[in-house]
């Protein structure tokens, strides 16, 4: 990339745009850890610990997960480039998924539990498929050292403005919903609403990025593939 692409001021769009995502990541992230188990125990009167191993299998899922929609988005090749399509799915499932965890249908304790895996698998699944392309977008939409950091204080507003809405926000919609499986699915609704409003924004707002095709020719050979010339020059300074 020239110095002056390098240099060029990213708008204050696509600053709003990539950022505005990280509210739905924040939501899902706090809300899960701090409400989840609450709900399990005091509504649906599951035991803390069935709700602990539940979050346990998630959280060894999603180590899984994360390698793979890695490796997926990073060499994805489609029309919308390889970040998008992950973006968007990831949106709809974290909506859903969200939706499932704290809206379940009244369920015996065997279908309840496999409702729960399956609601926590989804939203792993679903925050993976956001969240690992969308922490690769910064290097994409940017090589200059400095709108990358103008970008990430975005994103840092963005994350408090998330933090807000999952402790304080999610706590006022239960209580004005009674506080019982109502209040929970009130506000299940809701955030699942503004998790995906805030996902997708940023997954239509962000500039189409595809990836490099690989070189054919034998390594230090080409000088027409900017990514080998680069690779050259590296080499030979």
């Amino acid at each position: 990339m020239s110095a002056t692409a390098k240099d060029a001021r990213l708008s204050i769009g696509v600053c709003l745009g990539f950022s505005v995502g990280t509210v739905g990541v924040s939501i899902m992230l706090n809300t899960v850890t701090s409400f989840y188990p609450a709900f399990m125990s005091t509504v649906l009167g599951q035991s803390p610990e069935i709700a602990g191993y539940l979050l346990m299998i998630s959280k060894l899922a999603d180590a899984v997960i994360d390698v793979v929609v890695g490796s997926m988005s990073d060499n994805a090749r489609t029309r919308w480039g390889r970040r998008k399509p992950f973006l968007l799915a990831g949106a709809l499932l974290s909506a859903v998924s969200f939706l499932m965890l704290f809206a379940p249908p009244v369920l015996g304790q065997g279908a309840l539990m496999a409702w729960m895996i399956a609601a926590l698998l989804i939203y792993s699944t679903a925050y993976s498929l956001f969240n690992v392309p969308y922490m690769a977008l910064p290097s994409e939409l940017t090589d200059g050292f400095h709108e990358r950091t103008r970008l990430i204080s975005f994103r840092t507003v963005f994350v408090s403005i998330g933090q807000v809405l999952a402790l304080a926000g999610t706590a006022a919609l239960v209580q004005s919903g009674g506080a019982g499986r109502g209040g929970y699915a009130t506000m299940g609704l809701v955030m699942a609403l503004i998790i995906g409003g805030a996902m997708t924004a940023t997954a239509l707002s962000i500039p189409v990025r595809h990836a490099p095709r690989a070189c054919s020719a034998p390594p230090l050979t080409c000088r027409s593939c900017p990514n080998c010339a680069r690779s050259d020059a590296i080499v030979r300074s």
